[in-house]
C-alpha cells in the first residue's frame, strides 16, 4: 500500500514540476493549459512568475517529501494547493468568476492525496505495512 501512495502522490508532483518549467519556457501554452490569456508586459512578469513558481515549488516540496524521513514536506504544498480550491470557490461564490469545476475537483483530490500521503508516508514502517 506504501508503495501505491508513493506512485499516486509523485504523479501530482510530476505534473507540477513539467508545468512550472512550461511557465518558463513555453508561458503562452502553460497558460492555455490553465485556460487564460499570456498577459503583456510586467502583468505578464507577473503572471509567469507567480504561477511558474506556484508549480515549480509545489512540485519540487512533493517530490522531496517522497524522501524517507521528509513527508512532512508534503502538507506545504497539500494546503497550497486547498487553498487555491478554497479561492476558486469563494470567486464563484462572490460573483468573481465561473464556478471551475474541473480545477477545483482536481485541487480537492490532489489535496487529499498529498494529506494522505503525507500522514501515511510520515508513519514508522511497521506500522504503515
Amino acid at each position: 500500500m506504501t508503495i501505491f501512495i508513493r506512485v499516486l502522490a509523485a504523479l501530482p508532483a510530476l505534473l507540477f514540476l513539467v508545468m512550472g518549467i512550461q511557465w518558463l519556457f513555453a508561458p503562452a501554452e502553460a497558460a492555455a493549459g490553465l485556460e487564460m490569456p499570456l498577459l503583456q508586459g510586467v502583468a505578464a512578469s507577473a503572471q509567469i512568475g507567480d504561477l511558474g513558481s506556484f508549480f515549480f515549488v509545489n512540485g519540487v516540496l512533493m517530490a522531496l517529501g517522497q524522501l524517507p524521513g521528509r513527508s512532512h514536506l508534503l502538507y506545504a504544498p497539500a494546503f497550497l494547493i486547498g487553498g487555491a480550491g478554497v479561492f476558486r470557490i469563494a470567486a464563484a461564490l462572490l460573483g468573481h468568476a465561473p464556478f471551475a469545476v474541473d480545477f477545483i475537483l482536481a485541487e480537492a483530490i490532489m489535496t487529499t492525496i498529498l494529506l494522505v500521503a503525507a500522514r501515511r508516508l510520515g508513519q514508522p514502517a511497521a506500522a504503515a505495512a
